[in-house]
């Protein structure tokens, strides 16, 4: 061994990631998917001389060798570059196991948060993203919702059975999510083998099956009566037509507009009058119908739609 400035290095051989062999001490909490570790690696490979900035924590072992505290991750990484030794800080034999433990914790843990704002105007997002950071999903007004639905999807090569997703949450928001999360665990129909193998997301899919039973009740109506409320309203509005003799024309040209009226009176791409336009039509046509009402029935049918649809893919 030799040293190099307040390190230590030490051969890799005699490293021993912290897998729960010290007595009192639990295995290394961190864990890493494989796109990370590969985001890891490469940047050690970069950036080689911040290892000598930041070194392994380790602890002596009975057996000669040292058990690591701080830094499981890059000894993974440098081990799989086909590095031979690591710079090293050597914790004191004489350390408690409730230190070694607070060592393990704190090391892996982040107190800062990132200032997103700061990021996406001063830093580069190619760069952020090539070493690691956990970058942000925020709403966009140019992003069409159908860009994240049913057809969305990764290369066939990179498709795998899980996934991970972000939200964007308020402190508080987070705290409850976390809580409702928990208490999720232990409701009734919780399963450590629910296939998935991260209670946490097992239970959050727990809580949004139950939810989506509950939102699939409709207050006193079948599927059947509120799509049959829906083409009635359909009908509601070309009655009305039919009896004011107008044509089509006729309606534009009352509403100022180009070719609105085959929506509110056609089949394709059919929808129900804004208000303002609502209001023109009732006074040109026998449309007597509260334009509230109209729209509930609207907003309960595409509700139902979507949940139905849903239930049918799943």
């Amino acid at each position: 061994m030799a040293k190099n400035n307040e390190f230590i290095t030490i051969s890799l051989s005699k490293l021993e990631p912290n897998e729960g062999q010290l007595e009192g001490l639990p295995s290394n909490p961190r864990q890493i998917t494989e796109a990370k570790m590969a985001l890891l690696k490469q940047n050690i490979k970069q950036y080689p001389e911040m290892l000598n900035l930041r070194g392994l924590m380790v602890y002596p072992l009975d057996n000669g060798k040292y058990i690591i505290i701080g830094g499981n991750m890059r000894y993974r990484a440098m081990s799989e570059l086909g590095m031979k030794d690591a710079p090293c800080v050597v914790i004191p034999k004489e350390t408690d196991i409730e230190t070694l433990k607070a060592y393990t914790i704190i090391d892996n843990n982040g107190f800062g948060k990132y200032d997103w704002d700061m990021l996406a105007n001063e830093w580069d997002e190619y760069q952020l993203e090539e070493w690691g950071v956990d970058l942000p999903v925020f709403e966009d007004e140019e992003v069409n919702e159908e860009d994240f639905g049913e057809d969305f999807s990764l290369p066939n090569e990179g498709k795998s059975k899980y996934g991970v997703i972000t939200f964007q949450v308020t402190e508080e928001q987070r705290d409850f999510i976390n809580f409702v999360v928990d208490v999720g665990k232990y409701c009734d129909g919780f399963k450590e083998d629910c296939d998935n193998e991260n209670q946490n997301g097992a239970s959050l899919f727990l809580i949004c099956s139950e939810f989506y039973k509950n939102i699939s009740k409709f207050e006193n109506k079948s599927v059947e009566q509120i799509t049959k409320d829906f083409e009635d309203l359909k009908k509601y509005l070309r009655n009305a037509l039919k009896k004011s003799g107008l044509k089509a024309a006729d309606i534009d040209k009352h509403l100022g507009t180009n070719g609105m009226s085959g929506h509110y009176f056609g089949e394709s791409q059919w929808m129900f009058p804004t208000p303002d336009a609502y209001k023109k039509l009732q006074e040109i046509m026998p449309l007597d119908r509260e334009y509230i009402d109209c729209k509930k029935i609207e907003l309960e049918y595409n509700k139902a739609k979507k949940i139905t649809d849903y239930g049918q893919m799943h």
